[in-house]
């Protein structure tokens, strides 16, 4: 299997802010993001600029919206989520990348590997693609990624940096 990640709208546009889109790059050999995650993130110029650097990083393939499994459906989660978990069932990739809490629930609930933006910084980190996770951590925080301090100090660990 390829190691194919499915992209929502907060990890695309806080790593975006932060200036680290291109870990997603480097993590994931191919992204896909639905439809309706292009649509969340071009409504601002901002984020759509997002969108068309993310393009030159990585093979992008744009996965138009299709049918939300009934388990899904069951959460009542966002068009973006609802979209993310569906076609990550659908084409069996390697994880959902997600950071709504109850869209990674459902996701695991399915047997869905999930990541979310904090975990592709520690990941980044593990593998050597990053010197430091810590102020890119601080930087989600600044960028509006809520992160209570006990997810960061485990976070931190997990990474080598605490």
């Amino acid at each position: 299997m390829t190691n194919l990640w499915v992209v929502d709208s907060s990890p695309l546009i806080v790593l975006g802010k932060a200036g680290q889109l291109e870990l997603l790059a480097k993590l994931a050999e191919k992204l896909v993001v639905p439809a309706a995650v292009i649509r969340e993130v071009t409504v601002r110029r901002e984020e759509a600029l997002l969108m068309e650097f993310l393009e030159t990083l990585s093979p992008l393939q744009i996965e138009p919206n299709g049918e939300v499994c009934p388990e899904v459906l069951a959460w009542a989660l966002g068009s973006g989520e609802s979209q993310v978990i569906s076609i990550a069932a659908r084409l069996g990739v390697a994880r959902a990348v997600l950071d709504d809490l109850e869209a990674r629930r459902c996701a695991k609930s399915m047997n869905i590997r999930v990541i979310g933006s904090l975990g592709v910084v520690v990941k980044a980190k593990q593998m050597g693609l990053i010197p430091k996770a810590k102020p890119i951590i601080e930087r989600l925080r600044l960028v509006g990624l809520y992160l209570n301090d006990a997810i960061v100090n485990r976070a931190l660990a997990q990474a080598g940096e605490k």
